[in-house]
């Protein structure tokens, strides 16, 4: 499993060409999804409360509800476990925290309808470092264990509208 130093080289590796003309806000921010990654998965929140004192002291209490709130939804589960659970909630896609083939990204489950497109998800390649999404039979696939926000499954739903074609009137 790769420690904090290393992704957060993995992230100024891949954002050196952007670094100085994008500015994120605190929760869109690469780097602070990392350092939120590290401190619910190593159980060490030191770095990111320092991370969050130094770049967005007046978001700190915002990031230590939403890191506390996390750390209690968050599970490791098993490949069979985590089937269940997709089944029970009708999950048919994943976001992870950070990318989806790390062996221990944070999952969060997402109900899609049969009338909306998946792929504006999933990319035939993600190059995303942060927020990437995948299908549970992948995962279920090449992961023996998972990390997983059991408590939440967002739903997508496409509202049906129908136009008439008056040309046919």
């Amino acid at each position: 499993m790769k420690n904090l130093a290393h992704r957060l080289e993995e992230i100024k590796t891949e954002l050196k060409d952007n670094l100085g003309r994008i500015f994120w806000s605190m929760k869109n921010n690469p780097v602070y999804r990392v350092y939120l990654h590290h401190a619910i998965v190593d159980d060490k929140p030191e770095e990111f409360e320092q991370f969050v004192q130094e770049y967005y002291p007046e978001n700190r209490n915002a990031a230590l509800d939403e890191l506390h709130a996390l750390k209690e939804k968050i599970r490791k589960v098993s490949s069979d476990e985590a089937r269940e659970i997709f089944e029970k909630n009708g999950v048919n896609l994943l976001r992870s925290d950070i990318h989806f083939m790390e062996e221990d990204a944070i999952f969060t489950m997402y109900k899609l309808d049969a009338y909306t497109n998946r792929e504006k998800y999933i990319q035939e390649e993600s190059v995303d470092y942060v927020d990437t999404f995948t299908d549970t039979d992948y995962i279920l696939q090449t992961k023996k264990d998972i990390y997983l926000n059991t408590v939440e499954v967002y739903q997508e739903k496409i509202e049906t509208i129908f136009v008439v074609d008056k040309s046919k009137q």
